[in-house]
């Protein structure tokens, strides 16, 4: 989960990538913060639940620590946040988001402890990169980022100066269900219900996610007709 953390003297606040604060949620977070040698801080980095052997739980796992506003403490008993930074855009009085990623991840190495920053390798030997993804997802983790070392700090996008590498898996896969769409494809069905087979599952098939993504104007007026031919059933708006 993204967090990123404001320092100002004692006062700590955590932001989420958008902009709910959830302070409350990662004492964790706000007790590493108030034990680094700084006045004025803006970190960005993320948390993760990790299991016994080091490698992170499920997203949906983690996120359970902020469906909850009470029993933050049992939960952090029981299911403890383990935060790592991977930039500095404020140290002190000095504003770092003009400066260029080698040299905020420069200062971020000034102030905290190696243990508590996203691992990360800077070569141009594509072996060495090859291994170094290996690695992270042998860890359990989805991937690697790769960033510019002279690229500014561009809020809210990551355009090309950071791109996210990560194996990709093909799956042969069915339409269990469309919803209705909304916006400008309202009168259309958009959103498909796919699934693989599982004959443990009612029906032969298990659910394993929506996508409406890539589908064109020609796409959305064949599935929308030819959908409705072989529906079984209906309910509001699926």
């Amino acid at each position: 989960v993204r967090v990123q953390v404001h320092k100002d003297g004692d006062t700590i606040r955590v932001f989420s990538r958008h902009l709910k604060e959830i302070t409350e949620n990662v004492p964790e977070v706000v007790q590493l913060a108030r034990q680094l040698p700084a006045q004025k801080l803006i970190l960005d980095g993320e948390v993760l639940a990790l299991r016994g052997d080091g490698r992170p739980f499920p997203f949906q796992t983690t996120m359970r620590r902020f469906g909850r506003k009470h029993e933050i403490a049992k939960l952090q008993e029981s299911l403890p946040l383990t935060v790592q930074f991977f930039d500095c855009l404020m140290l002190n009085q000095q504003d770092l988001l003009m400066e260029s990623t080698a040299e905020r991840h420069r200062c971020l190495a000034d102030i905290i402890s190696p243990g508590s920053i996203v691992p990360r390798l800077v070569t141009d030997n594509p072996t060495q990169a090859k291994e170094f993804l290996q690695r992270a997802v042998s860890a359990g983790h989805e991937g690697v980022m790769a960033k510019s070392l002279e690229a500014t700090y561009d809020a809210g996008s990551r355009g090309k100066q950071w791109l996210k590498i990560k194996p990709t898996h093909t799956l042969d896969l069915v339409v269990l269900a469309a919803e209705w769409g909304s916006g400008r494809r309202k009168g259309w069905l958009s959103n498909l219900h796919l699934g693989a087979r599982d004959s443990e599952s009612p029906g032969g098939f298990a659910m394993v996610g929506k996508t409406f993504k890539g589908l064109t104007d020609a796409m959305l007026r064949w599935q929308t007709d030819f959908l409705q031919q072989i529906e079984t059933s209906r309910e509001q708006h699926t």
